[in-house]
């Protein structure tokens, strides 16, 4: 016989700050709060820890949607300019063709 239990998991803890790797023995341990880091480091590091997460769980990530082309309202946007929000026809993409 076999049953399943359904249970509701907590998410993971949001850190509030993020720590300096050290370089020298003896460097002291600096952080800097989340609002301090730009999106594009947030963004790495994040896929980063998502990245870690499954390879500590051993289990291979899903697809994940990527955005429409020039969606620079995501911070995803595969162009690499810095656009988030701007229309499409004033876009620095736009202006590279």
């Amino acid at each position: 016989m076999k049953s399943k239990i359904e249970v509701e998991l907590k998410p993971f803890n949001i850190p509030n700050y993020a720590i300096m790797e050290r370089h020298e023995p003896g460097d002291d341990e600096r952080s800097f709060p989340l609002s301090m880091i730009d999106a594009n480091t947030l963004d790495r590091m994040c896929d980063a820890f998502r990245d870690a997460v499954f390879n500590k769980a051993g289990k291979q990530q899903p697809p994940r949607d990527m955005p429409k082309p020039h969606d620079h309202k995501s911070p995803r946007c595969w162009c690499g300019e810095a656009n988030y929000g701007a229309s499409q026809s004033t876009s620095a993409c736009e202006s590279k063709k």
